[in-house]
């Protein structure tokens, strides 16, 4: 939680396999979404999932790079 600074977003690179992409794709077009901004909604519903069940994940110290 907490107040944050709007940041610009990068980009994250996911192999998947022919069927998974035709699948991700035919979800988000159902959803009225990009493959992209669904993945997008995917990964921070996880994360927010992770959080609330072990608690805010720490970035300054956690000793794991953070690229």
């Amino acid at each position: 939680g907490g107040d944050t600074m709007p940041t610009r977003n990068t980009h994250l690179t996911v192999c998947v396999t022919p069927l998974e992409k035709q699948k991700i794709n035919r979800i988000a077009a159902l959803d009225g979404r990009t493959a992209s901004n669904l993945v997008y909604y995917l990964l921070s519903k996880e994360i927010r999932q992770y959080e609330a069940e072990h608690g805010e994940i720490e970035l300054s110290d956690a000793g794991l790079p953070l690229t």
